[in-house]
């Protein structure tokens, strides 16, 4: 009520904090319709929708069933000791979108925890390192690391030259304004 009365006319408080891809896509109709312009949050949530079925489209046959593991985030450690952080909020659900199997759980608000022997027992087809806020010269330059594992050249992924290192864009793992260009590089 303080607020209100500050500002001379009723406000609406509305949180969103999407974790899935389905959760992400609700929030634009729901402020939408909070805004009075639930037209155009469904035109939003459409379009945003349409572009990545696009994207998801050309990628599905050569991703199917395919074993991909998304790095968030790493501390290096002796031998096997070193941690990764896999994607959470919506990559997981990217990945499976493309027809892709995520290692680690759906639907996560904090990125889950594996150590490098978990990674290589799921033997990824496909690796992604995009470090949370991290350029793409930031995460190639991780590459010495990864290199230095035990056990890096049998990953197939390495062995298909599908080991990629990618800026970790903040769009990636919150939602603002560069989301959909995010996504585009991600697929």
């Amino acid at each position: 009520s303080g607020l209100t009365e500050t500002l001379g006319h009723p406000v609406k408080l509305l949180g969103a904090d999407p974790v899935t891809l389905d959760q992400l896509f609700a929030c634009w109709q729901e402020i939408g319709a909070a805004l009075g312009k639930g037209a155009e949050g469904r035109a939003v949530g459409q379009r945003v929708t349409a572009q990545l079925n696009d994207w998801v489209a050309n990628f599905h046959p050569r991703m199917r069933n395919k074993r991909v593991t998304f790095i968030s985030r790493f501390e290096e450690g002796a031998g096997t000791e070193t941690r990764f952080e896999l994607g959470y909020r919506w990559i997981p659900d990217l990945v499976a979108q493309c027809s892709g199997q995520p290692q680690g759980p759906r639907g996560r608000y904090e990125p889950m925890t594996v150590g490098w022997n978990e990674i290589r027992e799921f033997r990824p087809d496909v690796l992604i390192v995009a470090p949370e806020g991290c350029s793409a010269s930031q995460s190639a330059a991780t590459f010495t690391g990864f290199e230095r594992l035990e056990g890096w050249e049998d990953l197939p992924a390495v062995k298909r030259g599908e080991a990629v290192f990618m800026a970790g864009d903040p769009g990636l793992y919150r939602y603002g304004p560069r989301f959909l260009e995010s996504v585009g590089v991600l697929c």
